[in-house]
């Protein structure tokens, strides 16, 4: 694994230094969109975001200490610590009050604190619980709430618990005081849980609470690809029958959710730490024989790999059905040498067997891109072609424009400012394009510095929509691996996507009301709107150079008016989405990209 992990001190140097420099380069500042940088909402949240950045580094300089202006961990536990009386009024406002057995589980490790474990459910507010606790060791005192299991735990955990619902919780690891209150509360307001993750964080060896881990809502591809969930999850007693025997192995619990997930309407998740893992107990996680049976048990059979890019999660390579023709289309506006370099790329380096490249050629001037053309209808008749559109920029009517003209069964958007890595880009790219389950697949972005551009979109970032980990190194360390990991996102940007055909007209394409911004967003949420899942692959890198053909949207008063309009449009289409992104997660930043902990934003 390529080791580039930065500080935070470097890295907000690198993006300061770069900011300076593009706006010292840009070709379009002018005194209105200065103007509108300061005053619109939109802008003045980047310069807020910028200064708090510009701040933190220059304070670091002088104190030389990092993460000045980062959320307190500490803090976030204060604000999130139940008073008596919230306490109280949960209880009023319990519906469920049905037993939930928590099952303790044995561990490999050694020198764990089994007391502390027992002791963590003992102190619980929520009474109504019954503890079973398998272990040989000496310290288990049963009564009627505690009781040693009986058996193999393997074998016999579901007839030795009596609850509704089961909790499993690890020997050494802890129930945060409240943990089965709030389970309560959210099985009271929900309709029919069936199983409930929360976040977790660690204990250190002077048992303070470090290290929080904020999850994404269930994300099915994810899951697939590392376990992010853990063991400590609450199940409905009843879709735990039927599932055989657990593995005898620390995967046993990946792998009975795995199975579970397959049978069950929905997944929940709590945004709230409910339990803290021993941070000298965690080890990596070794499932590839789970993830090949649950492929080959789902119909989907594949290869699986450990990423070259982290230690701890997995890549599946399924098996292509059909090697369907896939439709590149590129937009473009003059620009040969940029068009050149991105078309050059994809006739040498694809080592998919079955594509076209339909160029779109939007009202063009320039000869030297006619002459492109021509070069390339020569060179490849049979999987080139170029179309003319004369009408305004819109890049949604183009895309729609493009597909219209396609004759593949894979649509593979592309812009003409992008630059192809490796040969198997679209092969990696189909093999998940294919599958049922799946909306649109995005790639890893890079900017010719070699920082990442595009490894994932949030919804609500910055107000709207925006890149997560701008700026960093495209194998660089991050919260749950996100950078390196396949992973679900509610978007991916359009500079480099593929769905299938008949997804994209069942969405009647992209929405033509959004001509400049977000209209990659817009087609993406009306998949996941359907039930798809939305995906992005680290695996596949392209060089972006990032809107060199078009002009900033804050340029001119026209432009400016236009994204105001757009944003408000897309604001309101999707509004219950950009409150809640349920791959994020509502205690992590909405103005820093790297997943930090929310401040006051």
């Amino acid at each position: 694994m390529t080791n580039n992990i930065k500080s935070d001190q470097e890295r907000t140097s690198l993006r300061i230094k770069e900011s300076f420099e593009r706006l010292r380069n840009t070709k379009e500042l002018s005194l209105f969109r200065i103007y509108k940088l300061i005053f619109s909402k939109k802008g003045f949240k980047k310069l807020s975001f910028f200064s708090r950045k510009a701040i933190q580094f220059f304070l670091q300089k002088v104190t030389g200490i990092e993460n000045l202006l980062v959320a307190n961990y500490k803090d976030w536990i204060k604000r999130n610590k139940l008073s008596q009386r919230a306490v109280k009024n949960l209880e009023s406002d319990l519906s469920f009050k049905d037993t939930i057995s928590v099952v303790i589980t044995p561990h490999v490790a050694t020198g764990l604190s089994l007391t502390n474990s027992i002791t963590s459910v003992l102190s619980q507010s929520y009474s109504n619980y019954e503890l079973v606790v398998y272990s040989e060791r000496e310290e288990i005192k049963e009564n009627n709430k505690v009781k040693k299991g009986a058996g193999d735990f393997e074998l016999n955990y579901l007839d030795q618990s009596t609850g509704s619902y089961i909790l499993f919780l690890r020997e050494g690891d802890e129930l945060e005081k409240d943990a089965l209150l709030k389970f309560a509360n959210f099985i009271s307001k929900s309709n029919n849980s069936e199983i409930i993750y929360s976040d977790h964080d660690f204990l250190n060896e002077d048992n303070v609470r470090v290290n929080p881990v904020f999850k994404p809502g269930w994300s099915p591809d994810t899951f697939l690809s590392q376990d992010y969930i853990g063991s400590t999850i609450l199940y409905k007693k009843s879709v735990l029958v039927g599932n055989g025997p657990l593995l005898s192995s620390k995967d046993w619990f990946y792998d009975l959710t795995l199975k579970v997930s397959e049978k069950v309407e929905r997944i929940d998740h709590i945004e709230d730490i409910l339990f803290h893992f021993r941070s000298d107990i965690i080890e990596t996680r070794l499932s590839q024989k789970v993830i090949e049976s649950t492929i080959s048990r789902r119909g989907e059979p594949g290869k699986v790999i450990l990423s070259d890019q982290n230690e701890v999660s997995y890549t599946i390579h399924y098996e292509i059905e059909d090697a369907g023709k896939v439709s590149v289309i590129i937009p473009t506006k003059n620009l040969a040498d940029v068009t050149d370099v991105c078309i050059k790329s994809i006739f040498k380096l694809t080592a998919y067997p079955n594509f076209e490249v339909i160029l779109i050629d939007n009202n063009s001037t320039e000869d030297s891109l006619f002459e492109l053309v021509k070069k390339w209808e020569e060179k490849e008749p049979k999987r080139f072609k170029c179309i003319k559109d004369s009408g305004g920029f819109n890049f949604a009517r183009l895309m729609n424009f493009g597909v219209s003209e396609s004759t593949g069964d894979f649509i593979l958007l592309l812009n003409n400012d992008t630059e192809v890595l490796k040969a198997d880009w679209m092969t990696s790219m189909v093999e998940q394009a294919q599958r049922e389950s799946i909306g649109v697949v995005g790639v890893k972005l890079i900017y010719d510095n070699d920082t990442v551009q595009h490894a994932g979109v949030i919804l609500g970032m910055y107000g709207i929509a925006g890149h997560c980990f701008v700026g960093f190194q495209p194998e660089e360390e991050s919260k749950l691996n996100s950078i390196t990991s396949t992973r679900n996102y509610s978007g991916v940007t359009a500079a480099c996507f593929m769905t299938t055909k008949e997804k994209y007209l069942s969405v009647n394409g992209f929405d033509e009301n959004l001509a400049i911004e977000y209209n990659d967003i817009d087609f993406c949420m009306k998949l996941l709107d359907k039930g798809f899942n939305n995906l992005y692959l680290p695996h596949v890198s392209l060089y972006h150079y990032e809107s060199i053909s078009r002009g900033h949207p804050y340029s001119t008063r026209k432009s400016y008016n236009q994204s105001v309009r757009e944003q408000g449009y897309f604001n309101d289409k999707w509004s219950k989405y950009i409150k809640n992104d349920n791959y994020y997660n509502s205690n992590l930043s909405l103005i820093y990209d790297d997943f930090s902990l929310r401040i006051n934003d």
